[in-house]
């Protein structure tokens, strides 16, 4: 049941689970480019300043957290013993070899799933300042070899070397309550951030942990060294009575965007995690608490790829998988895309689960 106290809090807090809340955060954090291994110099500083104007005395924040690569925003206790991990790097590629003029095939960093034209940048580290800069802008397209897409790299502006990073240019765009850009994981970090602005306010007693990790969107064919920013983090930590892995979920094509919050009892169509069912039925009934607030929680019965969930199983099986509706992910088809209603409505469904998946509540 949930206590008419917390609830009354909720209620005075929940303005700050509002969808101009979620729009402001992730255009902070969506048009910082971030690939994989540079969150620690990309998008953990604008996470921080946003946690720093939160005014909470009862949180800190780590942009290398046990010296893995991870961000941590959490309660001030020293180990949380619940978990909501979303990555914050964004997919991105590396230099192959140059194949024309101004033209550069690419190696996926991640799954390359775009069949399209999309504007892209280059980010390359200057040892100097210390920091990633922009040094090639042109356009990230695909040829088909074989059976195979494959990225290539036309420059408009600069030349790529060996040591740079592609990314997708596509800052948020807004259309009524549909949001495009690169949204995949800056959606579910936006959720987090501004659900942990209202829980910790709330719950101040709270041992929830924010994760915000770094090399998800890293090998995907190689299951060894897949999200291997968490893989880094997971054995240094205590292990944690739950991980509630936060990231878009796709497998319908964009049909289920509008309808809320899902969760899901298996990844990769069982083959990655299945959710012990004392965690997952525990979760259904969260749901059907929740729903009398307006609060959409509901079960999604398509296919959920696999994230950071997979090194998670390594310490414990209390692993579930929540997100919100996506398509386009990858720029497969067209613009990453999900709905500002459901990214507010993820916000307040991590706001509760972090208080009543907490061991000391009744």
């Amino acid at each position: 049941m949930l206590k008419q106290q917390l609830v009354e809090q909720y209620l005075s807090l929940e303005e700050n689970l509002s969808k101009e809340n979620i729009l402001k955060t992730l255009e902070k954090v969506a048009n910082t480019l971030a690939p994989s291994q540079s969150i620690m110099k990309t998008r953990s500083p604008v996470i921080e300043q946003l946690i720093n104007n939160y005014e909470l005395d009862n949180v800190v924040f780590t942009s290398n957290y046990l010296g893995t690569g991870n961000a941590m925003f959490s309660s001030k206790k020293e180990s949380p013993s619940i978990l909501f991990i979303a990555h914050l790097d964004q997919i991105s590629y590396l230099v192959d070899e140059q194949t024309a003029k101004n033209v550069w095939r690419l190696i996926p960093y991640c799954k390359h799933l775009s069949q399209i034209d999309v504007r892209g940048k280059a980010l390359r580290y200057d040892l100097n300042k210390n920091r990633f800069r922009e040094s090639a802008a042109g356009t990230i397209f695909s040829e088909k070899i074989g059976n195979t897409m494959i990225p290539f790299f036309r420059t408009l502006e600069g030349q790529l070397e060996s040591g740079d990073r592609i990314v997708y240019e596509f800052p948020i765009n807004v259309e009524g309550d549909l949001v495009s850009g690169n949204i995949d994981n800056a959606a579910g970090v936006t959720a987090c951030l501004v659900a942990g602005s209202a829980l910790f306010k709330a719950y101040p007693q709270s041992n929830v942990g924010f994760i915000f990790s770094d090399e998800e969107e890293g090998p995907s064919d190689n299951p060894i060294y897949f999200a291997r920013g968490v893989r880094r983090l997971m054995n240094k930590m205590e292990t944690p009575d739950v991980c509630i892995i936060i990231d878009g979920h796709g497998g319908r094509e964009g049909e289920d965007i509008g309808e809320g919050t899902f969760f899901t009892e298996k990844t990769a169509g069982g083959e990655a995690t299945v959710t012990p069912p004392e965690l997952f039925v525990k979760i259904k009934s969260i749901g059907k608490e929740l729903h009398p607030f307006g609060i959409n929680l509901f079960e999604d019965t398509g296919r959920v790829s696999r994230s950071d969930d997979i090194p998670c199983l390594a310490v414990t099986p209390n692993v579930i998988s929540i997100g919100y509706p996506s398509v386009n992910r990858h720029h497969d088809q067209g613009p990453p895309t999900a709905s500002l209603k459901d990214l507010a409505n993820l916000a307040k469904v991590i706001f509760w689960l972090g208080i009543m998946l907490d061991r000391n509540y009744e």
